[in-house]
């Protein structure tokens, strides 16, 4: 006759909540480095965007001449 064994079953423990499946993605050392690759591909593309488009830089400039350093800023002194 075969015996049987009357050892208790341990009882079942509830899983613990870790929070939804997107918290825990982010969470991941290989996604989070595919969002920095994407955030740079993403930035790139903006870099190439801008280079179809003509750079336009604009400056000005302001001189005083005189002989004479007493005279600087003054009627006598010429301002282009």
């Amino acid at each position: 006759m075969p015996t049987t064994d009357t050892t208790p079953v341990p009882p079942i423990r509830p899983t613990p909540v870790l929070g939804n499946a997107a918290d825990l993605l982010q969470c991941r050392p290989d996604m989070q480095a595919a969002k920095a690759r994407l955030h740079v591909a993403t930035a790139e593309m903006g870099v190439a965007t801008a280079d179809l488009y003509p750079r336009i830089t604009l400056g000005a400039s302001a001189f005083y001449q005189t002989v004479d350093s007493r005279s600087l800023g003054h009627g006598d002194s010429s301002l282009w």
